[in-house]
């Protein structure tokens, strides 16, 4: 993963066991080979990972957007139920009103 280049920059470089034990784990001969390659690999994949949270991110739009739609065309069909079940309700009411006025004659 190195890259063929002249390594003219010298530093030194303080860090937590933690960061030490991920460059370590990292694969190179050696630790400044291990260090270029992890620093190599993430600038890479960095644009990968932007990539995929910019789709991820718009999926999500387009899931929320056929969420909402749905969620109105259900609210439509709840409305003209209780439209209807009110209308039987009144129904029923009238029948009642007529079976009573029925059994009084």
């Amino acid at each position: 993963m190195s890259i063929k280049e002249k390594k003219s920059i010298s530093r030194s470089v303080r860090m937590t066991q933690t960061v030490y034990d991920i460059v370590d784990s990292f694969e190179g001969n050696g630790f400044n080979e291990k260090f270029q390659n992890l620093v190599l690999y993430c600038f890479k994949e960095k644009e990968k990972v932007r990539k995929d949270i910019k789709s991820l991110q718009d999926r999500a739009k387009r899931n929320e957007e056929q969420y909402q739609r749905q969620m109105k065309q259900n609210s439509k069909k709840l409305e003209a139920q209780k439209k209807i079940l009110s209308k039987l309700n009144t129904v029923s009411y009238y029948v009642d009103i007529l079976v009573r006025e029925c059994d009084t004659k």
